[in-house]
């Protein structure tokens, strides 16, 4: 899925929460965090298909960051598992939504073992449309 549409997921979920402006914050960003492993998209094509749904799509991953959202945050419990389900709803959403090529690593750096869905909806699809239509005005009601 497109980057805006998992920081809009976490900003739309985190709004559901009794959360101050920071603590919502980190809950776009921890929706839209793992996508920084495709910033290798800077140094080459072939380094962006080596690391995208690689280094920031995984389990570690995922805990590490809500940690450390937890550590700056009032509600620590509550951010902690918000973060972390943040995270892992960024996962399934890649996994549908980026295309039936796109598989994640998701016990990365612990095995190299490859998750996929065989029903998965290219990147340009109606679905990924709606959901980048759908979520900003949700976000403005």
């Amino acid at each position: 899925m497109h980057l805006q549409t998992h920081f809009l997921s976490g900003w739309c979920i985190g709004n559901l929460f009794r959360l101050n402006g920071r603590e919502r914050l980190f809950c776009a960003l921890a929706a839209a965090l793992p996508d920084f492993d495709g910033m290798g998209i800077i140094f080459s094509q072939e380094a962006y298909w080596k690391f995208h749904h690689l280094l920031g799509h995984n389990l570690l991953f995922s805990i590490v960051t809500a940690g450390v959202f937890c550590c700056f945050s009032r509600h620590k419990v509550k951010m902690l598992c918000l973060c972390f389900a943040l995270s892992q709803l960024h996962m399934v959403m890649d996994l549908f939504g980026s295309g039936e090529l796109w598989t994640i690593s998701y016990l990365w750096p612990f095995s190299h073992q490859e998750f996929s869905v065989s029903c998965g909806w290219a990147l340009y699809s109606w679905q990924n449309i709606l959901a980048g239509i759908v979520l900003p005005g949700w976000c403005s009601s």
